[in-house]
């Protein structure tokens, strides 16, 4: 299905289309069409087809992929494909079998991924977040926590930002784990810069990860919509230190919309980084690694709450 996937790549870059319903359509697609190797205008006729008989939300948003559609050069994203595989990076679409299937069931999964480095440093993970702004005991202390987690076989998920992230993504390398950093940008371009010599380092010690092309300029609607990839990709998430406002509390409604276990490093020393907005949020507080794991065993054992997810949608290779 290269054509297709080639296709699914140019449709990723809109994200205004993205949603659950339209991921079940596009599994009905593949489902009921009859080529091998569907192509642009294969889709364009199921999706007028859909306009014509789906439901009033299908309507939207089919009419929506179709006017992307006709407004990009598919000849740009074979190239762009071409180019990144060279170096080793690949895109996986919805439907493969090493697409992290606990993002279909995010509020607008994407239609796809860019990684570089190891699928596996994709599943089982646990977010660490946190502000940039976080104080040097902090960024101590989460350095220790995700080798630690990352020593008993965690992959540890970020975001490559200054502070917390940068903490985190460092323990868990020191640790010889892995870990996963989620860009707000392109696969090759690692942001901030003063982080490019660990973003490079990264892939070789679990993967680095986008959600758009490098086509798309990076603005800053992009960094609070790669939380939700960070929070989705993760079994759990923890916040090392947050501000009363900001990304780090935008990461965390995304974890709470998610369900996903929620927990809050409070080292009860009153700095102020652990607000009460999170309480709010449903953050459980911890402050030492001990109590921590106590809590993650606890919850875990709760299928309400746990690390499993229930698989909703046909497996396609």
């Amino acid at each position: 299905m290269d054509e297709f996937k080639t296709v699914i790549a140019a449709l990723n870059d809109d994200q205004t289309i993205k949603s659950r319903s339209l991921i079940r359509l596009l599994f009905d697609f593949l489902e009921d069409v009859e080529n091998d190797d569907p192509d642009l205008n294969d889709l364009v006729k199921f999706l007028h087809n859909t306009v014509d008989r789906g439901n009033q939300r299908e309507k939207e948003i089919c009419k929506k992929a179709i006017a992307h559609l006709n407004e990009i050069d598919i000849s740009e994203y074979v190239e762009y494909l071409d180019e990144i595989e060279s170096d080793g990076i690949r895109f996986l679409p919805f439907y493969s079998v090493v697409y992290p299937q606990q993002l279909w069931k995010i509020e607008d999964p994407p239609f796809g991924l860019y990684i570089d480095g190891s699928t596996s440093a994709l599943f089982g993970g646990i977010a660490i977040v946190g502000t940039r702004e976080a104080k040097s005991h902090r960024k101590e202390y989460i350095r220790s926590l995700a080798g630690k987690l990352a020593e008993e076989g965690y992959p540890i998920v970020s975001g490559l930002a200054s502070g917390i992230d940068t903490a985190a993504h460092e323990g868990a390398i020191e640790a010889d784990g892995q870990t996963t950093a989620v860009l707000p940008g392109g696969i090759q371009t690692i942001r901030p810069a003063s982080n490019k010599e660990l973003g490079e380092k990264i892939p070789g010690s679990g993967a680095l990860v986008a959600e758009v092309s490098d086509k798309e300029r990076i603005h800053r609607g992009r960094f609070v919509e790669r939380n939700r990839i960070t929070s989705g990709l993760s079994i759990s998430v923890i916040i090392g230190a947050s501000g009363e406002t900001g990304g780090t509390i935008r990461q965390a409604e995304f974890a709470q919309e998610q369900c996903r276990p929620r927990y809050l490093y409070d080292p009860e020393n009153g700095d102020g980084q652990s607000p009460k907005k999170l309480d709010e949020l449903g953050f459980n507080r911890f402050s030492s690694t001990d109590e921590l794991l106590e809590m993650l065993d606890s919850d875990w054992r709760e299928p309400s709450t746990g690390p499993g997810f229930q698989q909703e949608f046909t497996d396609f290779s």
